[in-house]
């Protein structure tokens, strides 16, 4: 049996990690009354084990689940078995120069040590690399081992499912399908052209599918340990998706035969990935390129021509238009959309949004010519009208950790979050909640799908949820 702490369930399954929040004094809170934070539970997490808690705490500018997934300090708790906590920040943090600090004034005598680390930047160890960095923390760490205190603090228990702080959205029915591999953590998904419904596992180094009538599909990816990330479809009923640890990308036919395909040099790997009329897919590299790929696998590239230069979110409207989001730093955020006309490597259109915290991880078409932006960083969705002008729907100071967003079947946008809940934005701006029914859902990917359906990838609960509207 697997359980938390204190003879409790973790918040998170065992192997997984899970958004997280907490009630807190407003005046202690810099005047909100919940934070949040991811909390990554250890693969083998036994019962009644102590286990160990590292708090990572991402920089200025930056979030939790950007650190969460540059750091590789998941990974590294998995093999080691300890506890990680992603607190996300409210105002922008950063490295500051200096050597060892100690801070004494604690209870019971206890004194903490901690290492600084000079012009480090706003990355995870950008000096000497990201895995070098995970062991040099691990090592300090391990030479300082927990010394036992006195306490009477009992945790909580962790609600299952997210309050709604907006009216709920009707719908005719919600089906969960359980995938059949556990710890797949499916992330991504997209609907083909029969009518299947396709999504990315990216744990399970698998690509599933989901049959009109219900019957769930894998299909494994030849590279392992590729992770599986975003998926869209493709000309002649293939479906095509990228993949977050290699430097591929990847098809797979009708029938279910995956093909990788090596993106050009230089390149850091495709993040975003979507279809487009005439029949190519386009990718977006972080190392500054959209690449164009044909059915039959070759690639073709466009530099963007700025600055900053790492495409991650891409979408393309019905007129030909591509949108890009760009990161800064290591992954840390995104404020800068970029706008293409079909054909042409030079941009149209640039936005800066006006957050510095802001995280655009996801874009897409909507109605009448604009297209509308997830921002994680800034908890907040918008609508870019063709005439430059934005719009901001969401509760700030919830920080739901919001993940993707697309357009549904009635006219609305819809948004998955990462704490459990799906938002509609009507075209009038009314927003309404659904809450998902697994606990620790964590959704990700979001989707229109045949009919009057969206799909949502239960990232935290192994599942595909199919929401029916009336």
């Amino acid at each position: 049996m697997q359980s938390g702490g204190c003879g409790r369930r973790p918040a998170a399954r065992p192997g997984t990690t899970a958004l997280l929040t907490v009630t807190v004094p407003p005046g202690a809170g810099a005047g909100t009354r919940r934070r949040s934070y991811l909390l990554h539970v250890p693969a083998r997490y036994l019962a009644g084990q102590p286990v160990p808690l590292v708090l990572a705490f991402h920089g200025g500018g930056g979030t939790a689940a950007a650190l969460a997934r540059s750091s590789g300090l998941s990974a590294l708790a998995d093999r080691r078995g300890f506890l990680v906590a992603y607190p996300q920040g409210l105002a922008a943090a950063g490295a500051r120069g200096g050597e060892a600090e100690r801070w004494t004034h604690c209870p019971d005598g206890v004194s903490v040590t901690g290492l600084i680390f000079p012009s480090g930047g706003h990355a995870w160890f950008g000096s000497i690399g990201a895995g070098a960095g995970d062991k040099l923390i691990f090592g300090f760490l391990t030479a300082h081992p927990l010394v036992g205190v006195r306490a009477s603090w009992r945790p909580q228990s962790a609600g299952r499912v997210a309050a709604l702080t907006a009216p709920r959205i009707a719908v005719r029915s919600v089906r969960v399908l359980r995938l059949p591999v556990p710890d797949a953590e499916p992330f991504d998904l997209a609907a083909g052209q029969d009518g299947s419904m396709w999504f990315t596992e990216f744990r399970a180094d698998m690509i599933g599918r989901i049959s009109q009538s219900g019957v769930i599909s894998q299909f494994k990816v030849p590279t392992r340990g590729a992770g599986p990330y975003q998926i869209t479809a493709g000309p002649q009923g293939s479906m095509w998706f990228t993949e977050y640890n290699t430097t591929k990308v990847g098809r797979v036919s009708r029938s279910g035969h995956v093909t990788e395909f090596p993106l050009p040099t230089p390149t850091y790997g495709g993040t975003g990935i979507i279809g487009s009329a005439p029949g190519a897919v386009l990718v977006a590299d972080p190392a500054g390129f959209i690449d164009t790929i044909s059915a039959a696998g070759a690639i073709t590239r466009t530099r963007v021509p700025t600055a900053l230069g790492h495409p991650f979110a891409i979408a393309r409207l019905p007129s030909g238009t591509v949108w890009l989001s760009e990161l800064t730093g290591y992954y840390e955020s995104s404020r800068h959309l970029l706008s293409f006309r079909s054909g042409s490597g030079e941009p149209s259109q640039t936005v800066m949004l006006p957050d510095p915290l802001s995280n655009v991880v996801a874009l897409a078409a909507g109605p009448g010519g604009t297209v509308w932006f997830a921002d994680f960083g800034a908890s907040q969705v918008g609508e870019l009208s063709p005439g430059g002008r934005i719009r901001f729907f969401g509760d700030r100071s919830l920080n739901g950790g919001i993940s993707d967003i697309t357009a549904g079947p009635d006219g609305s946008m819809w948004v998955s979050q990462q704490n459990g809940l799906v938002v509609r934005i009507s075209p009038g701006g009314n927003v309404g909640e659904l809450a998902l029914p697994s606990p620790a859902s964590n959704p990700d990917g979001i989707t229109a799908g045949p009919g009057r359906t969206i799909w949502i990838a239960e990232t935290g609960a192994d599942a595909i949820v199919k929401v029916t509207l009336p």
